[in-house]
């Protein structure tokens, strides 16, 4: 399979380091034309959440064969190490977040369950899908396709989701989701943006 995790605040700009970043994970070189990329963001709660983004990877990673020229880039949010209360970190993280959230072919969003209630996630989910689907107008595959929604069981402001989403950008919504559910939907869009693109 071709799939190349980036987290946070890493920048992988240029398609040369992304081969190099390939090379070293024993992965397959991708074009230099930037086409063969595919980008998804892992949309979701991160402070008082379980770490659902490295249980999606894992599915992602162990069942399904990515077996194409292209390459799934998938951004981690989620950082190792992170400390809030410096300005400077939490300003690169806003920046880097939403650098890529504007440029990813696939907007996944994920509100875990949990006493946390993401509002970073409610916002991303409100304002990213409809500047997408305002500013790409000439996008060579429908929004519906590429925006993933998914809901824990005991995720409390589930109401807040469904009524954002008619908002901005009305796309089946899985709730009693789970990680490996998720990874499916993941799979499922790459799939589909393989075969739209030219």
């Amino acid at each position: 399979y071709t799939m190349l995790v980036i987290e946070a605040p890493n920048e992988l700009d240029d398609v040369y380091e992304y081969n190099k970043e390939l090379e070293k994970n024993g992965l397959s070189q991708i074009s230099r034309t930037g086409q063969d990329l595919i980008k998804c963001f892992l949309a979701g709660g991160i402070t008082g959440t379980e770490n659902w983004q490295e249980e999606v990877i894992k599915h992602l990673q162990n069942d399904y064969s990515l077996k194409d020229t292209k390459c799934l880039i998938i951004y981690n949010p989620r950082r190792s190490n992170f400390d809030v209360n410096k300005k400077d970190e939490s300003r690169k993280q806003i920046e880097w977040e939403a650098k890529y959230l504007t440029d990813c072919d696939i907007l996944s969003f994920y509100f875990a369950g949990g006493e946390s209630l993401q509002p970073i996630t409610l916002y991303e989910f409100g304002r990213y899908p409809l500047l997408k689907a305002n500013q790409n107008r000439n996008w060579r595959y429908p929004i519906i396709k590429q925006t993933l929604v998914s809901i824990e069981d005991g995720y409390k402001r589930e109401e807040d989701v469904i009524c954002q989403n008619r908002i901005a950008c009305n796309v089946p919504i899985y709730q009693h989701s789970n990680p490996a559910l998720h990874s499916q939907l993941i799979y499922n869009a790459y799939q589909y943006a393989l075969k739209t693109r030219s």
